[in-house]
């Protein structure tokens, strides 16, 4: 009987693979924000692109096999996510391993998870981050502040991670490359960022690492490389029609990294509040200058 129920499984799901695929694009467009979880058998070549659960109603109904779960992240979501990597978020591996994938280390590889952290002064900024946007792919635990303040240590930080999916995995191949030198992998700037980077990007990018400079915004952007940030002051020109120049940042004469400063000149100045504000919370505006 099971060796009947395997056979069918194998010609049936792929019927119902591309069914449940109509439904999917049907749901996705008339639903904003949308998250589509479905049930569906293993699918080989299909668990990077979305992931599903599938009953199969000829089968017995307590009969479910697994695959792994796929999510389409929200478009508001990964317009967002893409200025917290260019700011203060990261793309981490998280611990439950993936079957026969190894890391360039030797180690069961694993899916990637988003991991957020700010300084208690952010509190209201890394909230409204995690109930806007991030809670769809979060555990319903809140940001958590860190020291525990039952140590009776005033807190500094609050953070919170999501859970891990496939399709973190694949942003963190463009996001992360590994070093032989270091032994782990560093963050750096897709060479597509240009296709990645929108208007509610950039005012993340802004709210996580950028400050006022007189009338204009600097951006913190002393992890990259010099071509990097060549790279992103082009995509500032090209998609937003944005002046910018690069400033050299030092300590006590030595070099720490590179600056992006989006210049503060009016008709600069009120095109980037255009492009921006909508998007901006109002504890954040100082960053603006207004």
């Amino acid at each position: 009987m099971e060796a009947w129920k395997k056979a069918l499984n194998k010609i049936l799901i792929p019927i119902y693979f591309y069914n449940f695929l109509v439904y999917i694009l049907i749901i996705y467009l008339l639903m904003d924000n949308c998250w589509v979880y479905l049930l569906i058998s293993k699918v080989e070549g299909w668990t990077n692109v979305l992931s599903f659960y599938i009953y199969n109603p000829f089968l017995d109904t307590n009969y479910l096999t697994f695959a792994t779960i796929l999510t389409c992240l929200p478009q508001n979501l990964h317009d967002t996510l893409i200025g917290n990597m260019l700011g203060d978020g990261h793309l981490r591996k998280q611990f439950t391993p993936l079957r026969g994938k190894k890391d360039q280390l030797g180690r069961p590889q694993t899916n990637r998870n988003a991991y957020y952290s700010m300084t208690s002064k952010s509190y209201e900024y890394i909230m409204h981050l995690w109930s806007k946007y991030y809670f769809t792919i979060c555990t319903k635990n809140l940001p958590r502040p860190w020291p525990n303040p039952k140590t009776g240590l005033p807190v500094k930080q609050y953070t919170f991670q999501t859970k891990s999916y496939p399709e973190l995995s694949y942003l963190h191949k463009l996001w992360y490359r590994w070093s032989d030198e270091l032994k782990k992998y560093i963050k750096i700037v897709p060479i597509n960022i240009c296709d990645l980077l929108t208007p509610i990007g950039l005012a993340y990018w802004i709210m996580d690492d950028g400050y006022k400079s007189d009338n204009g915004v600097v951006l913190c952007t002393d992890s990259f490389t010099l071509d990097e940030v060549n790279l992103l002051v082009s995509v500032l020109k090209d998609n937003f029609d944005l002046i910018a120049t690069i400033n050299r940042k030092a300590k006590k004469g030595k070099l720490i990294g590179w600056r992006i400063r989006i210049s503060g000149e009016s008709e600069n100045r009120d095109k980037l509040l255009s492009i921006v504000k909508p998007y901006f919370i109002p504890c954040m505006f100082y960053k603006l200058n207004i």
